[in-house]
């Protein structure tokens, strides 16, 4: 039985050359974290439900305004969530799994 997936060269003919096969490693360069999780406390004073944009940056402390420090901003993470109506106090959550800017840790 073949094996599902395996490569094998096409038999092109008498004037084609196998093609030759060759295994190679991949290293992907990436940060290894603690999972983290955001817990964004809203309010909705509205009667129907908002879709809201959520941006996380980081950024450096300051005591000035932050027009003059935007360009040290980094934007973190970015999602779209549902702000139900008239809610006095909704949590949104959002953290690791949830990120495309996080890739899984290697098996």
């Amino acid at each position: 039985a073949e094996n599902e997936g395996e490569l094998k060269p096409v038999d092109g003919g008498d004037d084609l050359e196998p093609l030759q096969f060759k295994t190679f490693d991949v290293k992907v360069k990436a940060l290894n974290h603690v999972p983290f999780t955001y817990n964004i406390k809203v309010s909705n004073k509205e009667k129907r439900a908002k879709t809201v944009v959520f941006r996380i940056f980081i950024a450096p402390e300051m005591d000035g305004p932050l027009d003059h420090s935007r360009n040290m901003f980094v934007e973190l993470d970015k999602f779209v969530a549902t702000v139900e109506a008239q809610a006095k106090e909704q949590v949104i959550t959002t953290g690791t799994d949830k990120t495309p800017l996080v890739i899984a840790s290697p098996p």
